[in-house]
Order: structure tokens, then C-alpha cells, then sequence
């Protein structure tokens, strides 16, 4: 500030420029409000951080004065109001500990805790809090204390009793208050006694056992216990001793023989609910009482069945022996008396059906059983009779099925054979002719082979071909056929090999894309030599990458672009494109490429103009020339330069 005042003092009297003092003028003015709202904004932290009420609303008149931050005054405003506020908590605080209202000494303690009051006048207000509470404390004491002796609880009055020795309540309530306490827990004992009494007498009924219900129910008597409590103990004790004496008749009946007198011991037994141990020892008794009469029975029933021999006696028999639990001996007789009676009939069911049916391993396998099992002759008769015919026809289908085998395979020899075991073994004349024709077919078959697997040796393509169509018809192997007919193909194939690969030369030394696409074609189909085919696609793609070079030189020609027709250029040469065509695409170029620089020099030229630089005007107005801009633009490069030239000198001279 004061080098300014300075300067401004000596640029007044040397009489400097107006519009330079007002502007220094304004920077002073600016400067000096500066430092004032920094002195007003300093006083103001300041008067935050002392809390002073009076300091605050100075400082902050001040500072709104010299236009301190809002957000420097709000803080200062906020200062104020909280010491304000403090204030004010300590304040009521004072009041409230004067008084005797805990609930206003209450929100005036947390009010001046959260409003920062001084810790002493805190303090102070807290021991006369205390003293508050103890004394309301000892008042409720009194009067829990109260309510408890008048509802005679023993827990209420225990502890009320607690919290008013606690709070120091005087002795005369509290010698009450014991006195209560005494006279209810006598009271509970005698309730106890009786509960007790009654607790035992029920759990005496549970366990049923005499002496104990006996003991209990005079127990219960003198205790004064309900007398329906007594009286479902005194009905417990009957039935204790009636269960009693149907457990000893029930253990007497048990130790005897007599299925009568056991069965009607354990129903009284069960009726009076004997322990199921004893019932189920007599119901033991009883069962093996009732078991050993039908072991008995069932032995004699077996002993029948086995020298009857009858499979359903036996079943039966050996069913309720096993149920009756017979001995191992008798039942092991019974049973392998039945095995060997249903072992009989199988084997005779089996005969039987063997006989009926037509498979010779069967009746063989089924008499061999049935004599092992000792089946009636008359049926073994029947049997052997039947085996004899049955071989005799398997004889016959035998002779007749490898005649037949001997037709599909189609051999000589097999079909020589056959036809004489067929005649020998009396088969059909109409399968014998099958045979006799199929051997036929088989010798002209071969004499076919024969005469095709000569002509395939050869090169005569006529001959092979009648040769296939022979052996054809004659059935011949079809992969004799095949071969026959590869062969036949590869003579074809050469012969149209050789045409193709003649018109492929032609087309690669005409050039023409056309033709050497269809040659290219045809020589692929005859599968011509791969280094032929290789050099005709080489041929092709050379003429299709000439014509589109040529197209693509042609559009780059008649186009604006340098860069594509530069590029064309270098493709259409590479690409040995006629030399006319390259000539034109050159001039072109030639004429794009001046009319570019020109463009250049002039855009150049334009912004020199615009950025009024001395050096770049001289550089640009020289390209300009060189490149025959037009002269109205370089007219106007050369004024612009005059203007800027002038304008540093008016500059150097200021």
C-alpha cells in the first residue's frame, strides 16, 4: 500500500497518463479494503476463540462493516449464540439448584453439561442432585415397604425390606416390616409341611408299593392333607394289594401243567395290571404248553404224508410240522420224501413235453433224467420211439440246410458236395435242381472273372468295357467289378488329363481371365498335374490383379486425390499395366500436386495474415510467390506485413 500511495504521489505530479492513476487510484482503494476486512476477519477469530459476548458482537459488527466472509461471520454469529447459550444454562442451573424441583435440577444439569458451564457450578449442581434423589429414594423405600406388609409376600417384603434398610428408612417401619416378614415365612413352612405330605402321598400312589402307601397316607393324615387326596391314596392301596395276590396265583399256575387254570391266572393277572415280566413268563408257559400238543399232532400228520408219497400231503404235512416246530429228523425224511416225489414228476412233465415237442438234445436230456428217476417204462418207450424219428428228419434238414448254404456261397466244390450228400439223404428234388442250377451259374461266374480279370491287364478300353458289363451279369465279385472298373476309368481320365492340360497352355500364353478360368476349370476336373494347374491360377490371378489396377489407376485418374492416385500409380506398375494408361495417371498427378502446393502456400498466407507476425508474413508471402498465388491474396499479405512492421516500430518508440 504505501509503495503504491508513493507512486501514485509522483505519477500526480509528473502528470502521467489519467486512465494509468485511475486504475492505480482503484488498486489502492482495493488494497486498503483488503486489509481492513483482514484486521476486521483477525479480531473476529479472535473474539471466537476468548467467548466474549460483548467482544463477539463488536467483532462481528465490524467485520459485516469492512464485508468480512459470510462464512467468517457465521462462525462468529455462531460463537455468539452458543455463548449465549452458556449463559443462559448457567443461569438456570443456579436457579434449579436453589430449588427443590429434581426434574428441572435434572434438565438443567444436562443443558449446562452440553452447553460447556463451568465445571464447579456443574459440580455443585450435581451434590444437590444427590441429595435430591437419596431423599426421594427413602420415601419410595417407605412405601414399597408398606405395600409389601400389606399383601403379606414373603419375596415383596424381602425385598422392600433391602431397599429401605438401603435408603436408610427409620427403624420403627422397618421393625414392622421384619415383624411381617416372620409371621409369613411361619405360615409358608406349615403350607410347605401339608404340600410336602401330599407331594409324597401322590408320589406313593405312582409307585403302588404297600408299604409306601401305607406310610404315606399316615403321613398325609396327620399333616390335615385334603381328604380326596387321602381317599385316592387309601383306593391306591387296594388295588396295590389285589395286584398283589393275582401275582402270587398267576406264579402258583405258572409252576403247574393246566393249560385252564393258567389261561384264566394271567387274564386276572392282566386285569389287575401284574408286572408284564410275570405275565409274560406265564404267557410263555402257556405257549409252550399249547406248542407241545401241536408238535405232537403235527409229527403223526408228516408220518402219513411220507408213506403216501403225495407231493400236496406232503406240502402240507411238512408246513405244519415246521410250524409246530417237529424235530430235525422227522422233518428232514419229509423233506427229501417230497423232493424226490416232485423230482419224479418233473422229470416225467419233461418227458412228456419232450415227446410232444421236436428238439432231439431235449428228449435225449429228458430221458437220461427220467430213467435216473426211476419214471414208469411206458413212458420211457414212447420216448426212445420218438428220438429215432427225430433223427432221422435232422439227417434230412441237415443234408438239405448245407445244400442251401452251399447255393449262397456259391462255390464249386461246396456245391459238388453237397448236391451228393442231399441226393444220399433223400432231400426234395426241387432243393437238389436249386442246387444243380446254382452250380451252373457258379462255373459261367467264373469263366466271367476270368475273362475280366484278363481285359483289366490290358489297354483296350472297349474290351474292358464289355468285359464289366459281363461280369455284371454274371454276378461277378463286385470288387473285382470295382477294380475293373477303376482301371477302365483311369484310361478315361487320362485321355481327357491330356485334352485339358492342352487348353490351359493355350489360355495361360493368350492371358485372357475368361479363358482361363474355364481352362483352370476343366484342367481341375481332369486332375491335371499340380505344377500345370499351379502355373495357369498364377496366370489368372496376374491378369486379374492387372485389369484391377488398371480400373483402380482409371478412377484414381478421373478422382482429386493425390494420395489414391500416387497409390494407383505404384500398384498399376507393379502390376505392368499398358504404358498409355500410366502415362495419363502421371500428368494428372503432376497438375494435382501443383494446384495442392498452391492451396498450401495460400492457407499459410491467410493465417501469417491473421497472426500479424513480421517473420512468418516474409516465409509466407515467398511460398506464396513461388507456388503463383493469386496476386490479390499476396496484395494483402504484403499490406499486412506494412501494418505489422509499422506497428513494432510504434511499439519500440513507446
Amino acid at each position: 500500500i504505501e509503495a503504491l500511495e508513493m507512486a501514485l504521489k509522483r505519477a500526480t505530479i509528473c502528470q502521467v497518463d489519467k486512465a494509468l492513476l485511475d486504475t492505480a487510484g482503484a488498486k489502492l482503494k482495493a488494497l486498503k479494503e483488503e486489509a481492513a476486512r483482514k484486521e476486521a476477519e483477525s479480531a473476529l477469530l479472535k473474539a471466537i476463540e476468548a467467548a466474549a459476548i460483548s467482544g463477539l458482537e463488536t467483532a462481528i459488527a465490524k467485520a459485516e462493516a469492512a464485508k468480512v466472509s459470510e462464512e467468517v461471520i457465521a462462525k462468529g454469529k455462531t460463537a455468539l449464540a452458543e455463548a449465549t447459550a452458556k449463559k443462559e444454562a448457567t443461569e438456570n442451573l443456579a436457579k434449579a439448584t436453589e430449588g427443590k424441583d429434581m426434574d428441572e435440577l435434572v434438565a438443567a444439569l444436562e443443558a449446562a453439561k452440553e452447553k460447556g458451564v463451568d465445571t464447579k457450578v456443574v459440580e455443585k449442581g450435581d451434590t444437590r442432585l444427590a441429595i435430591l434423589k437419596e431423599e426421594a429414594a427413602r420415601k419410595v423405600a417407605e412405601a414399597e415397604l408398606q405395600k409389601a406388609i400389606e399383601a403379606q409376600d414373603i419375596a415383596m417384603l424381602e425385598s422392600a425390606l433391602t431397599q429401605a434398610e438401603a435408603a436408610k428408612v427409620e427403624k420403627k417401619a422397618l421393625d414392622k416390616g421384619r415383624k411381617c416378614l416372620a409371621e409369613a415365612k411361619d405360615r409358608k413352612a406349615a403350607a410347605d409341611a401339608r404340600l410336602g405330605a401330599e407331594e409324597a402321598l401322590l408320589k406313593a400312589i405312582d409307585a403302588a408299593a404297600i408299604s409306601g402307601l401305607e406310610t404315606a397316607i399316615a403321613r398325609a393324615e396327620a399333616a390335615k392333607v385334603s381328604d380326596e387326596v387321602i381317599g385316592k391314596g387309601k383306593a391306591a392301596l387296594a388295588e396295590a394289594r389285589a395286584k398283589k395276590e393275582a401275582t402270587e396265583n398267576v406264579a402258583k399256575a405258572t409252576e403247574g401243567k393246566d393249560v385252564g387254570a393258567l389261561s384264566a391266572a394271567i387274564e386276572a393277572a392282566k386285569e389287575k395290571g401284574v408286572d408284564t415280566k410275570v405275565v409274560e413268563k406265564a404267557e410263555k408257559r402257556l405257549a409252550n404248553l399249547k406248542e407241545e400238543a401241536a408238535r405232537k399232532h403235527a409229527e403223526d400228520e408228516l408220518k402219513k404224508a411220507v408213506e403216501a408219497e403225495d407231493i400236496a400231503m406232503l406240502e402240507a404235512a411238512l408246513s405244519q410240522a415246521e410250524t409246530a416246530k417237529v424235530e430235525k429228523k422227522a422233518l428232514d425224511k419229509g423233506r427229501k420224501t417230497l423232493e424226490e416225489a416232485k423230482k419224479r414228476k418233473e422229470a416225467a412233465d419233461a418227458l412228456s413235453a419232450a415227446t410232444d415237442g421236436s428238439s432231439i438234445e431235449a428228449l435225449e436230456a429228458a430221458l437220461k433224467r427220467a430213467t435216473a428217476c426211476k419214471v414208469s417204462k411206458a413212458w420211457l418207450d414212447d420216448g426212445e420211439a420218438k428220438l429215432a424219428t427225430l433223427r432221422e428228419e435232422a439227417a434230412r434238414q441237415e443234408a438239405e440246410a448245407t445244400l442251401l448254404k452251399a447255393i449262397e456261397a456259391a462255390s464249386i466244390s461246396g456245391l459238388e458236395t453237397a448236391i451228393a450228400k442231399a441226393e444220399a439223404a433223400k432231400v426234395s428234388q426241387e432243393a437238389i435242381a436249386k442246387g444243380k442250377t446254382a452250380l451252373a451259374e457258379a462255373l459261367a461266374k467264373k469263366e466271367a472273372t476270368e475273362n475280366l480279370a484278363k481285359a483289366t491287364e490290358g489297354n483296350d478300353t472297349d474290351a474292358l468295357a464289355a468285359a464289366v458289363a459281363a461280369a455284371k451279369a454274371k454276378g461277378v465279385d463286385t470288387k473285382v467289378v470295382e477294380k475293373a472298373e477303376k482301371r477302365l476309368a483311369n484310361l478315361k481320365e487320362e485321355a481327357a488329363r491330356k485334352e485339358a492340360q492342352g487348353q490351359l497352355q493355350k489360355a495361360i500364353e493368350a492371358g485372357d481371365i475368361t479363358e482361363l478360368e474355364a481352362a483352370l476349370s476343366q484342367a481341375e476336373t481332369a486332375q491335371v498335374e499340380k505344377k500345370a494347374l499351379d502355373s495357369g491360377r498364377k496366370a489368372l490371378e496376374e491378369a486379374k490383379k492387372r485389369k484391377e489396377a488398371a480400373d483402380a489407376l482409371s478412377a484414381a485418374t478421373d478422382g482429386g486425390s493425390i494420395e489414391a492416385l500416387e497409390a494407383a500409380l505404384k500398384r498399376a506398375t507393379a502390376c505392368k499395366v499398358r504404358a498409355a494408361l500410366l502415362d495419363a495417371a502421371k500428368a494428372k498427378l503432376a497438375k494435382l500436386q501443383e494446384e495442392a502446393a498452391r492451396q498450401e502456400a495460400e492457407a499459410t498466407l491467410l493465417k501469417a495474415i491473421e497472426a500479424a507476425s513480421i517473420s512468418g508474413l516474409e516465409t509466407a508471402i515467398a511460398k506464396a510467390e513461388a507456388a503463383k498465388v493469386s496476386e490479390e491474396v499476396i496484395g494483402k499479405g504484403k499490406a499486412a506485413l506494412a501494418e505489422a512492421m509499422a506497428k513494432k516500430e510504434a511499439t519500440d518508440n513507446l
